[in-house]
């Protein structure tokens, strides 16, 4: 019996917090366009863990202007941070300053993503485009679910709405 809850435990907890593929977070990193693809990882403040997401041209210019790093120094630091699931070091006073934007914990968005990517995409985007009437909340954190399935989101740049963009190396 006790077998049988740890493998169900871990197919419920497995089912939302999927490792990141390394080619999706090459094709995420490498976009540095003013709306580029958003970024979902972990940073400490003040001792204390957030979940943030930033626009990968925003983090990019965070890093180079704090770290000197150049675009493939950034890259590898990212790839490395994000999959080793560590944390970004980040002073309270550059969150706002770099567009930093910490997610909350959204109960209807861990909810409807339990149940599977199909119906969570459907629930919230009418083909690619994100649905109206979300909280920020609520839509930071379906970036942030996104992300975890190694599902790229960005502003488009015309219409100013979020979309989903599917990757040469998006995993079905």
């Amino acid at each position: 019996m006790k077998i049988f809850l740890m493998f169900f435990l871990f197919l419920m907890l497995g089912q939302n917090c999927r490792a990141i593929d390394e080619n999706f977070l090459d094709e995420v990193l490498s976009d540095s366009r003013r709306n580029s693809y958003f970024i979902s990882l972990k940073i400490v403040v003040n001792k204390q863990s957030k979940n943030v997401i930033i626009e990968n041209d925003d983090l990019f210019y965070y890093l180079f202007k704090t770290k000197e790093f150049n675009e493939k120094e950034y890259r590898l630091f990212l790839k490395k941070l994000i999959m080793n699931d560590s944390k970004l070091s980040v002073k309270e006073s550059e969150i706002e300053k770099w567009n930093f934007t910490i997610v909350s914990n959204v109960k209807s968005v861990s909810d409807l993503a339990s149940k599977g990517q199909n119906e969570f995409i459907s629930h919230y985007f009418d083909g690619q485009v994100l649905k109206d009437n979300l909280s920020e909340n609520e839509k930071n954190a379906v970036i942030e679910q996104l992300f975890k399935w190694n599902i790229a989101t960005n502003i488009d740049d015309e219409t100013g709405y979020l979309v989903l963009k599917k990757l040469s190396s998006k995993i079905e």
